[in-house]
């Protein structure tokens, strides 16, 4: 089996269990993924593309209705905690993509309120 075709196969399980998907990171995965939860039913406009996890996080914000599921499909390194701590009222600034820190969770990263951008890039809060 092919990888884009791992992608068509998961997003037609995903399609039957979420109302709608975000898929994080390049698009070169983004048209299968598309056309397995198409194929399983999901409208077109239900499956989105973000760049970045604070992207993924705008979309919801002025999206998301009680009781929606969501999946948010990404890699390790794109730090997806980070969009659902927001949405929760957690303070989030960090912008680092990739995240550094391989084995940090996103809640209890230093850096989660603290506008960072990536081991070269830190912005002291003060």
């Amino acid at each position: 089996m092919t990888g884009r075709q791992a992608y068509r196969d998961v997003a037609e399980q995903t399609a039957r269990f979420v109302d709608r998907a975000i898929f994080v990171g390049s698009k070169s995965n983004l048209q299968p993924f598309r056309s397995g939860t198409t194929a399983a039913g999901m409208a077109v406009d239900r499956v989105r593309h973000a760049r970045h996890a604070w992207e993924a996080t705008d979309m919801l914000r002025d999206e998301l209705g009680p009781g929606d599921v969501v999946l948010i499909k990404g890699r390790w390194q794109q730090a997806l905690g980070r969009v659902g701590l927001e949405l929760a009222g957690r303070d989030v600034q960090c912008r680092a993509d990739p995240c550094p820190f391989k084995r940090m969770l996103c809640d209890v990263c230093p850096f989660l309120g603290q506008p960072f951008t990536g081991l070269g890039g830190s912005v002291s809060a003060d």
